[in-house]
């Protein structure tokens, strides 16, 4: 149901949370994952452009998982960024066109859940350090019109996110991002419209929740799409973004059987008990800091 609001756009952007490895690499859940190759196809069917590889999950199966899972990637025409197969992969400049527009995208994790990266294989996973982030995003920003910096980041399952993560990805923007995207703590986190030094704006999610996913509690069923215009002057190379949306989604499921991905304006249909509260409740939260986020059905 959520899908036709994903493939009208111009640039599809998805944080991938497992690995693909497929069979050969043994089928897993939680705590190490491994999905099935037919998670590539609903990436493809969902018209992703370009996916995160740079979360806690990225070493579930070390080298192999990351490696198997760019193949089926790379087979489907998605790019992918925070996770590489080689030190040249992890020099690759991940920059889309799009309308003219160079969007440039970088992505890291907080971690990799205590799996240590396999020695002399640090390309792997691009893990926080801000000096790391800010020396990429100084080599990237001149190239492109628009940088996205992806950030698997946060407490899990809190609804607002901490004061050293709220610094963090203000120095992010301070440094250049034009849009700050924040997952990892499940349940969704306020949007901000962050006014840069420079009289910019910068858009930061702090964070977007599950999409898609098994988990049960109602805070971890929400989830959204996040949709801006981008609106650049050929010319003089300002690039601005604008027209903030979200939104909500829904997770329906019979516990573990017949997912069902919706809308949550919809949710009422599903027999989701006070759907209109739970929308509204969601509005309000993820205008916690600013109102010009608009908020779609």
């Amino acid at each position: 149901e959520v899908a036709p609001y994903l493939q009208k756009q111009d640039l599809v952007f998805m944080n991938q949370e497992t690995p693909i490895g497929g069979e050969d690499l043994r089928l897993s859940g939680y705590p190490m994952f491994n999905a099935p190759l037919e998670a590539a196809d609903l990436l493809e069917y969902f018209d992703a452009d370009i996916v995160s590889f740079a979360n806690n999950h990225t070493l579930d199966r070390s080298t192999e998982g990351v490696e198997r899972t760019a193949d089926i990637l790379n087979e489907k025409g998605i790019e992918y960024v925070g996770a590489n197969t080689s030190p040249e992969d992890a020099e690759r400049k991940r920059i889309m066109e799009v309308d003219g527009v160079e969007v440039g995208f970088l992505a890291y994790t907080y971690g990799t859940n205590g799996i240590p990266v396999p020695e002399g294989e640090d390309h792997l996973v691009n893990l926080i350090d801000m000096e790391t982030i800010l020396s990429d995003m100084e080599d990237l920003r001149d190239e492109v019109d628009m940088l996205v910096v992806s950030m698997h980041q946060g407490v899990e399952y809190e609804p607002y996110p901490r004061d050293e993560h709220v610094a963090q990805f203000e120095q992010i923007a301070e440094a250049g991002a034009d849009i700050v995207l924040g997952h990892h703590p499940h349940v969704l986190q306020p949007v901000d419209i962050y006014e840069r030094e420079d009289g910019g704006e910068t858009v930061i999610a702090y964070s977007l929740a599950n999409f898609f996913s098994a988990q049960q509690d109602l805070d971890t069923k929400l989830g959204g799409v996040i949709e801006f215009d981008v609106n650049h002057k050929q010319g003089t190379g300002e690039t601005t973004v604008e027209g903030v949306r979200f939104m909500p989604t829904y997770v329906h499921s019979e516990e573990y059987d017949n997912f069902e991905l919706i809308p949550l304006a919809d949710a009422d249909e599903y027999g989701l008990e006070d759907a209109d509260g739970v929308y509204q409740d969601v509005s309000d939260h993820m205008q916690s800091y600013t109102e010009e986020l608009e908020i779609v059905e």
